[in-house]
């Protein structure tokens, strides 16, 4: 019995021993970063380092590491004879720095003209109240009666002995408030300059520098065993979540008779508190935060609508209409409802290379980036391509006399483009910025690149009138206008012109187009649209005509 309770606890102590070391058995090493894949929110980071394992169990530990890591994200592979046993994420807090301490001299000087200040204010209290004192012995001896003149004295020898007698009392009283003023002045002196030195003292912790507080560790361990010592290489990988991208995009035109040239690039912001210094990068589309389950529709279920009439308590004046479902539900009870030429230099696109995965696209840069952690943009190219585009000049005279240039892009799908903010570029001068939005499900893509003021129109009222129909008690309204467009380029444009006819919004009003001179109707919205090529430093005109029946006695809005 004895050797088995001693087996027992030798057993207990090994497992004590070996977790002990376990635990203690930390080597801290010091690891680069290798690669960043960043997402639109997020981003994964590899780093790697090279370490003398042990024999037996050791934990890797990489000290350093970006804030915000997903402790699921977590993975860990290695060169050499060793085997990882498991991989950790632990967060370690700062130690709390302790405050310079003040030298006990100063500590004691500072209790000296503390002291020294007590039995002051002591003092002043003492001064004060003789003061004070003075004050109600001058005012009984100025209110005697032979002062106010009120006295009836016995005798000449006995006023003047009494007026001599006040005359001296009020020469004391004076002298003795001479010296305590004084007295009170010096005394304010001195506890004005000792509260100056004491305030100095005090200020004397928060002038000495002090140390600066550690910041929060982030760390990922390794557990490995070895079965010798060995040399090798642990890397691991983790994702954070203070970085991320956005596209932003350089629309490029030299002239309406050349496609357009795309750049596409990246915007990366990071925040993970450690700089990105060498790296290389991957830009991906994928969003890792985004829900990854498939949704699940409910079942639709439909019914036949029923309306019951419900009555409402007495207070109430009308009566609800409720289905059968919402009146089972509310038993009775009331309830409301609401519906409801010299060597150029290159651009990082030239060291990028695309990558298709199973739902996302990468762009893989061949190139050293040093992304520092501050929150500012900085930018990488990905792609530069010219996209077949076909140039429309589109213009509205009722509204603007300029026209606005089109750019009609085709075959841009392989390019795997994002919604983003477009710097739109003509002749390498900037003239504004549009939007990019490939989630269209048209082929054809628009991309406005701003005004054009070589191409100008002139819209005007040729005629109108208002005149009683001949049969009926209507009256009519006739009205024609006149559009003409000038093209000052040199070459040949395509033109859209859109202008529009009144839609009656009561049903005894009639509109009827007498005139359209070549445009396509929309009957419900009443735009016409004119599309037709104008050649170089050419006139176009149009003339279109209307007219509105409407009954005699009323006038008509909007025209």
């Amino acid at each position: 019995m004895k050797l088995i309770k001693a087996l027992g606890i030798t057993f207990s102590f090994i497992l004590l021993a070996a977790s002990a070391f376990a635990e203690t058995n930390e080597k801290t090493v010091s690891s680069q970063i290798t690669g960043v894949t960043v997402f639109i929110q997020g981003a994964q980071i590899k780093r790697k380092a090279s370490v003398q394992i042990p024999k037996g169990m050791s934990v890797i530990v990489f000290d350093d590491l970006a804030n915000s890591i997903d402790p699921n994200s977590l993975q860990a592979s290695g060169i050499g004879k060793f085997t990882i046993s498991d991989i950790q994420y632990r967060y370690v807090h700062p130690e709390p720095v302790k405050p310079v301490e003040i030298p006990n001299s100063v500590k004691s000087k500072i209790e000296r003209i503390e002291e020294s200040l007590r039995n002051i204010r002591l003092r002043q209290n003492l001064i004060q109240s003789r003061l004070n004192y003075l004050q109600r012995e001058e005012q009984f001896i100025q209110q005697h009666p032979l002062i106010n003149g009120k006295g009836d004295p016995d005798s000449l020898d006995l006023l003047v002995s009494a007026s001599h007698f006040i005359k001296q009392k009020l020469d004391e009283i004076a002298r003795r408030r001479f010296h305590l003023t004084k007295e009170q002045s010096d005394v304010g002196i001195l506890v004005n300059a000792l509260n100056v030195e004491l305030r100095e003292l005090r200020n004397y912790q928060s002038n000495q520098p002090q140390p600066i507080p550690g910041r929060p560790k982030h760390q990922i361990l390794v557990h490995v065993v070895a079965e010798t010592a060995v040399y090798g290489v642990v890397e691991t990988s983790f994702f954070t979540r203070n970085a991320r991208w956005s596209p932003i995009y350089d629309v490029m035109a030299s002239s309406v008779s050349e496609d357009l040239s795309l750049v596409y690039k990246a915007r990366i912001v990071q925040n993970t508190g450690i700089d990105w210094s060498g790296v290389k990068l991957k830009i991906s589309n994928a969003n890792p935060n985004r829900n990854k389950i498939k949704p699940k529709l409910p079942t639709w279920y439909v019914r036949f609508f029923r309306q019951v009439r419900v009555e409402m308590s007495a207070y109430k004046k009308r009566p609800a209409i409720q289905t059968m479902d919402k009146i089972a539900a509310a038993e009775s009870k009331e309830v409301e409802f609401v519906e409801d030429e010299e060597e150029i230099a290159d651009y990082s696109d030239g060291y990028t290379q695309k990558m298709q995965n199973f739902s996302s696209v990468e762009f893989e840069i061949d190139l050293p980036y040093k992304i520092h952690s501050d929150g500012k943009s900085h930018f990488v190219v990905l792609k530069r391509e010219k996209v077949k585009t076909k140039y429309v000049h589109h213009i509205v005279p009722k509204m603007e006399q300029s026209a606005f240039v089109i750019a009609n892009l085709t075959d841009w799908r392989d390019m795997d483009l994002l919604v983003g903010q477009a710097n739109v570029f003509f002749g390498n001068t900037f003239v504004g910025t549009t939007v990019i939005d490939p989630t269209i499900l048209s082929d054809t893509m628009e991309v406005s690149l701003g005004r054009d003021e070589r191409v100008r129109s002139e819209r005007k009222k040729l005629k109108s009138s208002i005149k009683d129909k001949l049969l009926g008690n209507k009256k009519v309204y006739k009205a024609q206008y006149e559009i003409v467009i000038r093209n000052t380029h040199s070459s040949d444009i395509t033109l859209v012109v859109e202008d529009q006819i009144p839609v009656a919004a009561e049903q005894n009003i009639d509109v009827v187009v007498n005139e359209m001179d070549g445009a396509k109707l929309n009957e419900r919205t009443g735009i016409l649209t004119w599309e037709t090529e104008v050649k170089g430093r050419a006139k176009w005109r149009r003339v279109f005509d209307f007219e509105i029946e409407y009954p005699e006695g009323e006038r008509l809005q909007g025209i």
